[in-house]
């Protein structure tokens, strides 16, 4: 998932992702801000007598959920196919996310990068120094 973007920062996107994705509720926190960006694909959480689903945010070509067990799962979709699934280890969580985070910079241009700086603030806020 290459960027030659310059104004966005892979390096430093991992950076606040790793350490949001370290909170108490890191992955809901991550997933939910995911969802605030132009050209994401957000599914809300069901809730059902048998059955329930957790929030889902597709970004570019992976959809990220957090799952029960307080780790961040990804799947690779294409053309609506699942085409793998896999919880990520948390020390390849952040850079696959920020990897996912330049490939949606790249696909939708440098005018979602606005909105990409600011939810990576929001997330070095809750994250703290």
């Amino acid at each position: 998932m290459p960027n030659d973007d310059p104004s966005y920062d892979a390096a430093g996107a991992a950076d606040v992702l790793s350490r949001a994705l370290a909170l108490a509720g890191g992955p809901e926190l991550v997933v939910g801000s995911l969802g605030t960006l132009p050209g994401a694909v957000r599914t809300a959480e069901r809730r059902g007598m048998f059955r329930s689903n957790p929030e889902q945010v597709l970004v570019g070509q992976w959809r990220y959920e957090a799952t029960r067990d307080g780790r961040l799962a990804a799947a690779h979709v294409v053309g609506g196919i699942v085409l793998a699934e896999l919880t990520l280890p948390a020390g390849e969580a952040p850079f696959h996310v920020a990897a996912s985070l330049g490939a949606h910079v790249a696909d939708h241009g440098a005018r979602i990068v606005p909105a990409v700086r600011s939810m990576l603030e929001g997330l070095a806020v809750a994250a703290g120094p």
